[in-house]
């Protein structure tokens, strides 16, 4: 008898922080990777508007309200701006838009795959990022301003991932 009682526990518990956590969804990690891929997803399109507005001169680039756009012109259209002739930010759009549609399926469901390819998606646009930065900083050594801000927040999604991998959510 006691080991069922353990058991009845055990399953409430499990039974209380669901019900926690679908009470409070913007208090879940997958709600905050959901937000920061969709903020993601907005600057990797403005640097693709702002490579293809730049290149037909209609007006000028987007990064020059920041900064000088030198840097991000550089950065677009170096060896490093595409892959397989598909530039970086349609990547970026795609997986942003995938992890966000994942992490915000995810949260509150018990779908254990769900939750291993939303890590598995901020662990990979945290070393996409990682990578992206290293290219700026030590091979072509100029900084393209929105492509750090979309490295940062992948950075951010990594360490959410980590977050959520260690404690096993």
């Amino acid at each position: 008898m006691p080991k069922r009682k353990a058991v009845t526990v055990r399953n409430h518990r499990a039974k209380k922080l669901l019900l926690q956590e679908q009470s409070c969804p913007v208090c879940s990690v997958y709600f905050f990777i959901g937000l920061f891929a969709i903020i993601a997803l907005f600057f990797s399109a403005v640097i693709l508007v702002e490579k293809y507005v730049a290149n037909a001169g209609v007006i000028t680039a987007v990064c020059s309200a920041v900064g000088s756009s030198a840097g991000c012109v550089t950065v677009q259209h170096s060896t490093y701006g595409t892959l397989f002739n598909i530039d970086n930010p349609v990547y970026g759009i795609i997986g942003f838009t995938a992890l966000a549609a994942l992490a915000f399926w995810t949260q509150g469901t018990q779908n254990v795959w769900t939750r291993r390819l939303t890590i598995l998606g901020g662990i990979i646009a945290g070393l996409f990022a990682g990578w992206f930065l290293y290219v700026q900083a030590f091979l072509l050594h100029t900084y393209c301003v929105y492509c750090v801000v979309v490295d940062t927040i992948s950075i951010g999604l990594l360490i959410a991932a980590v977050f959520l991998w260690i404690s096993r959510k």
